[in-house]
């Protein structure tokens, strides 16, 4: 697992890389710590930008999937981008 600035910096290296050649297609970020958390950065990374996160339900044993899911989309809300969650 990389530490949140090491992750945030690398996606904004990465995207400014990939923006260079191309500034239209839909960039997909996971999220830190399993793809689960996306507090690695408080503002949207890229204006075309969606979430992908991973959902184990085995880490989260005696968790209903819906408190997960109310933090996924506070990320989106948050970030002004779709989620998908596989």
């Amino acid at each position: 697992m990389a530490g949140n600035g090491a992750l945030l910096d690398w996606y904004k290296r990465a995207t400014a890389a990939i923006r260079s050649v191309d500034p239209n297609h839909l960039l997909i970020y996971q999220g830190n710590n399993l793809a689960q958390d996306f507090w690695f950065t408080s503002t949207p990374i890229d204006s075309n930008m969606m979430l992908s996160v991973h959902d184990y339900p085995w880490l989260h044993l005696g968790q209903d999937i819906s408190t997960r899911v109310a933090g996924y989309r506070a990320a989106a809300v948050r970030l002004n981008a779709p989620v998908w969650v596989g």
